[in-house]
Parts: structure tokens; sequence; C-alpha cells
């Protein structure tokens, strides 16, 4: 099933003034504040993102922007799986313009059926009644093994924040190890996880790659169906890199890979 369906909305960066309400800059991302994602498959266990801007709202003399948003979620059989009217909102443009970002996410079950589903996100300005309608259209695969939920924080938990840094910051790098074998002697997983960074030119950074197996602890539990993943990556040096982390599933002979785009800012560039 669809377990859970998400909204948001952040602080805005003007982009200039439009005449009426429309929705741009529409891509499909990993996560909220994530990369771009460039293909429309997921599978059980994964989220589907989309990301867009809503131009031409009426901002008040204090920032404050009003709008409303709401989605639904439809299958190939033209039923609506998820579905909610558009629900009022308010942010503050302290910048200045009249765009907000904002976001629409899926979280898919792990017990989704495969086959394409419409996401429709509709989009409404209260004070003038205008009304943009936006569709994206997603394919959930199969169950299969893989690595899902990629997403980082800036706090190792909560905080959220995109793939980038100054040199001193770390990135908490999180994703979610799906659709594994258990072995038949001990009924627990049996993966191991290899981290490995390209420079922009495509180089290694380290020697070895970091590898270890992957740990779920006896509170994972024989029913578990998704282990929680979490990886450091300390930034020490300015320039742009790709965290790419392969896991092999022993018990299956399967491997799954997720990678991961990071810009590292040179604050001394910036002075």
């Amino acid at each position: 099933m669809l377990t859970t369906v998400a909204l948001l909305a952040a602080l805005t960066m003007p982009i200039g003034h439009a005449d009426g309400l429309t929705v741009s800059n529409v891509r499909q991302t990993y996560y909220l504040l994530g990369p771009t994602r460039t293909d429309d498959k997921v599978i059980p266990g994964d989220s589907y993102h989309i990301a867009f801007d809503i131009d031409g709202l009426k901002a008040a003399p204090d920032g404050k922007v009003q709008y409303a948003m709401g989605l639904q979620v439809i299958n190939s059989a033209g039923k609506v799986e998820f579905g909610s009217d558009p629900s009022p909102k308010e942010v503050y443009n302290a910048l200045g313009g009249s765009t907000v970002p904002a976001y629409a996410n899926v979280d898919i079950g792990l017990n989704q059926p495969p086959g394409k589903y419409t996401l429709k996100v509709t989009v409404a300005d209260p004070k003038t009644n205008a009304k943009e309608v936006l569709t994206r259209t997603f394919e959930v695969l199969p169950k299969e093994f893989g690595l899902v939920r990629l997403s980082t924080t800036a706090d190792g938990q909560n905080v959220p924040c995109g793939p980038f840094g100054i040199p001193g910051q770390s990135l908490y790098i999180h994703f979610f190890a799906v659709g594994f074998g258990r072995n038949a002697q001990t009924k627990q997983p049996d993966i191991t996880i290899e981290m490995k960074i390209l420079d922009d030119a495509g180089k290694v950074t380290l020697g070895q790659p970091f590898s270890e197996p992957v740990k779920p602890g006896a509170a994972l539990g024989n029913e578990a169906v998704a282990i929680p993943l979490t990886f450091t990556l300390h930034l020490n040096r300015p320039g742009k890199f790709t965290a790419e982390f392969t896991a092999t599933d022993k018990v299956t002979n399967k491997t799954a890979k997720v990678s991961l785009p990071i810009l590292v800012l040179d604050t001394k560039a910036a002075r």
C-alpha cells in the first residue's frame, strides 16, 4: 500500500514576479532537498518525490504568502488510491519575491502492487481563486533487493539538507536495505555494504573503499523487512564528488547500488 503522502513547502528564493499562478521548474528528486532523479521507477519500500516552484503568488507587505495544495495518487485502472483536497498553507518570503518552492512526496509501501501510477498535485491561490494542476507518472517495479529512501541530514537524524556543505562540516547519508534474504539457519540477513568516493575526474579518493558487514542487531527481529543504514562523511576539502554505495546480499547473491553527487563549496573563493 501507499503508506504516507506528504506535502511540504520551504522558504522562497526570488526569481521574479509572475502575473498569474503558474507551476514551473518541475523535477523528480531523490528526497526533500535532494538531487534530481533521472528515472521514474521505484521499488516497494522507496519514495517518489517531485519538487517544483509555485509562481505568481501575492505576498503581503510582511512577506506572508498563502496558498493551498492537495493531491491524488491514481493507479493504472483509474482508481484513486489516495486523495486529499487542497489544504491551506502559509509561508513567509523573507527574501522577497512571489515564488514558493514546494514538494510532493509519496512513500511506497513494501506490499504495493507493481504498475504505473499518476501523482496529481493541485495548487490554488485563495486570493485570486486561480488553480494549477501538475501530474507526473511513476512506475512501481516488482519487489527486489535494493537500497531505498536515500537522504542526507545535517545532524545525523532530523534536519534535512541538500548533498552539499563546506570543509569542516559532516554530512550524514541515510538509506534502507529492503528485499533481502535471510540465512536458513540463523534467520538473519547477511549483507555487506561498500562505500566508494569519486572525485570530479572519476578517480577514487582512497586506495581502499570502506566496506563492512551490516549488523542489524537483535532488535531487528525475524519479521523486519527494512534495515536502516547511516554513513557519516566528513568534508575536508572543496570539490565535486560522488558517493557510491554497493550492497551485496550474500543469501540471494544479489547486489544493489545507489549514488549521490556531493558538492563541497570553497569558502575561500567566496570571500
